[in-house]
């Protein structure tokens, strides 16, 4: 079994810190590689598709980046409140376990990587509907989003086009880093009934 390393529990001092460790750990190829596609299809359905019905325009980009803004903050009640039950719940006794024990892939603590991913999680869809608010700031509260729009002239198409696929992918990347985060309390609550089972036995033996 590893030592137990208090000082790592207290290393991070600020939100930023704990950012910057939360955003070391790699992404899942997976959670990368469908927001792209995702990304690729609504850009071309912005520019060859949906022209043909209904060109895309400032209003549009920003009405689809508003209704995403509601789906982001109510993920992100459930999230927080999901998260605080489980570091709640989660025995003092279980949590000293996990920091016993090496992430071999990050050299963390299972205890902190577990916290880690599920941080990561939340501040991903955090800052998708960041960018979803600034979209809906500028092309729609901003007085001056058609100078900044229609200045650009030809390009209007593409511009609007590829902010609006930015933003759909971005949904598609919060929604797939929720997969992580409900595969992760899985994994966390099996782990913690691993150690724990593992501890009964060598009790046992004694």
């Amino acid at each position: 079994m590893d030592k137990f390393d208090v000082n790592e529990l207290s290393r991070e001092k600020s939100f930023w810190t704990l950012t910057r460790l939360v955003f070391g750990i790699k992404f899942n190829v997976e959670n990368l590689i469908v927001p792209f596609i995702v990304f690729v299809v609504a850009l071309c359905l912005n520019v060859l598709a949906i022209p043909k019905v209904n060109p895309i325009s400032a209003d549009i980009v920003a009405s689809m980046a508003k209704d995403l803004m509601g789906w982001y903050y109510t993920i992100l009640g459930f999230l927080i409140a999901g998260y605080t039950i489980f570091a709640s719940v989660t025995s003092v006794d279980v949590s000293i376990q996990l920091a016993k024990k090496k992430n071999e892939e990050t050299g963390l603590s299972w205890l902190k990587y577990i916290h880690a991913m599920f941080f990561k999680a939340i501040l991903i869809l955090f800052f998708s509907s960041v960018y979803s608010l600034f979209v809906v700031f500028v092309f729609r509260k901003f007085a001056g989003y058609e100078f900044i729009v229609n200045g650009i002239g030809s390009s209007k198409l593409w511009l609007l086009s590829i902010i609006d696929a930015i933003d759909v992918a971005l949904f598609v990347f919060s929604i797939m880093m929720l997969k992580s985060f409900l595969f992760n309390i899985y994994s966390s609550v099996m782990i913690s009934v691993g150690i724990k089972i593992v501890n009964d036995e060598e009790s046992d033996d004694l």
